[in-house]
């Protein structure tokens, strides 16, 4: 189980709301390593979803609160119906089939032959939901050559057996991954990017269509209208359809603009590009939920010199997007690369959006809520939007001295190559008088620092450390209980997100907490430690079971230089 993800399943009931970049959670670690690249996302509908990153992949039972690894997938889909198909990237191309929500797993069956395809590039997979399955994908037929050939293979048995692969460029043109989408009456969009047709030196998005579930195509062409006249390399990001008659693509462009376009006649035309961001993007996804809003986001490179993923979304099929906004929550603070990832979204509410990250696959979080203990660590149940928000809890007790609450942060990195020095550390104090009880962390109960930026008009999350039940530490029990309610976590190797101690204690009526904390674990994750100085006020709360929450509010600090954060609560 990924550490730190701590929750119920979701209520079935729940209204659907369009998700914005604003309403994603937390970012927290998933699965994988920086060399993981999400693929695909693909949900039942009922609180089932799967992450395929290549070599590394994710399975959720509880609509995205808690996950578990399982072998690594190129790319996945379900028809919501109970099968679930997913292909490997390897040569020969292989698919396998679940239909225990990816429990257990079929042995592997062929899917390209590996006399017609001695490398694969890329892959992608889809279905219609009623019986038909297309694997696309990059070939390198002749590793003596630099071209490569796109390719497609076709199941109508639930990926227990593949037609023979069909190719839709011929061998002497280079071809770049594409991307497939289908809908349940057997139109099918095939994209790719490749040399202009025209003969022109740039680069264009190609396209191959089929209205009969993938027996037939269409002669390639142009999806991008400006083809003939552009004269930018055009990379494809992504392709959906809702479903209802609506096709998009997305890409991006050697000037670093992302670019949209839309069909509403299933690929024979497309809308003349428009762009969602001018510069310094790439990495591109899309997805809907089929039932009229559109998330499209992509990786772009700040004044601050780190990547964070953006995100704008659409509530018109793509005619029109909102402004681009921070996808990943703490990308107002960290210093991490956020890169190419996938979209994944279900007819119930939730969103899902992962990328690659130097810490492995990132995965954020947007879900309809109707209480806190439906939301990850700290989030809260905004109840106005009934959708999980990433803003402090309200009810939460205050120190009352607030002198005897301090917060201290290392965030440290001296030299370079060999002679670089890293520190990093976390404390943190309250005290106060008792009230509620602190659970039973040696079974059950979790705990959570949570810190907010309220310097603006709106709490941004800051940094999130996780102390998870019950679990081994250092060949021990990490959590030992101390007498009167009292409890005591320990971990020297700070393996739980860097957090090594944290003591819970109640005596003559009186609460006291310490959490101490050092080394990579603190920031090798997308809710680490954020870059110093702070901007102030800083609110730090630790929240516990049954809704039992302490915090302290820091709007002055002696020291919050580039290096060290040391304050006292006021």
């Amino acid at each position: 189980m990924t550490r730190g993800l701590l929750g119920v399943a979701l209520l079935a009931a729940v209204v659907v709301c369009p998700a914005t970049a604003r309403a994603f959670g937390w970012p927290g670690l998933v699965f994988g390593d920086h060399q993981s690249v999400p693929q695909s996302i693909a949900s039942d509908g009922s609180g089932t979803w799967l992450v395929a990153a290549g070599t590394s992949a994710a399975r959720s039972l509880d609509n995205g609160l808690t996950w578990t690894a399982i072998p690594g997938l190129a790319a996945i889909a379900t028809d919501r119906r109970g099968t679930w198909v997913a292909i490997s990237g390897a040569s020969p191309l292989s698919a396998v089939r679940s239909t225990d929500r990816g429990a257990t797993w079929s042995p592997p069956v062929e899917v390209s032959p590996s006399t017609t395809t001695d490398a694969i590039l890329g892959s992608t997979l889809v279905t219609d939901g009623a019986g038909t399955w297309l694997a696309a994908w990059q070939a390198w037929p002749d590793k003596a050559s630099s071209l490569t050939v796109i390719m497609v293979a076709r199941s109508s048995d639930d990926g227990r057996t593949w037609t023979p692969t069909a190719i839709h460029v011929n061998d002497s043109t280079p071809a770049g991954a594409p991307r497939i989408a289908i809908d349940r009456t057997g139109v099918a969009v095939l994209a790719w990017e490749a040399p202009d047709l025209g003969g022109g030196t740039d680069g264009d998005i190609l396209a191959s269509r089929s209205t009969d579930h993938g027996v037939t195509w269409s002669a390639v062409s142009p999806l991008n209208a400006d083809a003939a006249t552009d004269t930018k390399d055009d990379v494809l990001g992504d392709l959906a359809t809702d479903g209802k008659g609506t096709w998009v693509a997305i890409w991006a462009t050697t000037d670093g603009s992302v670019e949209s376009a839309r069909s509403t006649n299933a690929g024979a035309s497309w809308t003349t590009p428009m762009s969602l961001v001018g510069a310094n993007a790439a990495g591109p996804s899309l997805c809907t939920d089929g039932l009229g809003s559109w998330l499209a986001a992509w990786s772009t490179t700040l004044p601050r010199l780190d990547t964070d993923r953006m995100a704008a979304h659409s509530t018109n099929a793509g005619a029109t997007w909102s402004p681009a906004e921070l996808l990943n929550a703490t990308g107002h603070t960290d210093e991490d690369f956020d890169g190419s990832g996938a979209l994944g979204a279900d007819a119930r509410g939730t969103w899902l959006a992962a990328w690659t990250n130097f810490a492995g696959v990132v995965l954020a979080r947007s879900a309809p809520c109707q209480s806190d203990a439906q939301c990850l660590p700290c989030e809260v149940c905004d109840i106005g939007l009934g959708r999980c928000g990433t803003g402090p809890k309200t009810s939460c007790t205050a120190a009352p001295d607030p002198s005897r609450a301090r917060l201290g942060l290392v965030n440290d990195i001296q030299g370079t190559g060999d002679q670089t020095h890293f520190e990093f550390r976390l404390t943190w104090t309250w005290s106060g008088p008792s009230g509620a009880d602190f659970g039973d962390p040696t079974a059950t109960d979790g705990y959570a620092l949570c810190a907010y930026d309220e310097s603006g008009a709106s709490a941004m999350p800051l940094f999130r450390a996780v102390v998870a039940p019950a679990g081994s530490c250092d060949g021990r029990p990490c959590w030992q209980a101390s007498g009167g309610g009292s409890f005591r976590f320990s971990d020297k190797s700070g393996v739980r997100e860097g957090i090594q101690r944290l003591l819970l204690k109640q005596s003559s009526g009186a609460t006291r907490i310490k959490l101490s904390g050092k080394g990579l674990g603190l920031v090798s994750r997308p809710d680490g430690l954020p870059a110093l100085p702070l901007a102030l006020p800083v609110r730090v709360q630790l929240r516990g079971p049954n809704g039992a929450c302490w915090e302290a509010s820091y709007p002055f600090a002696p020291t919050n230089d580039g290096k060290r954060f040391r304050a006292s609560g006021g």
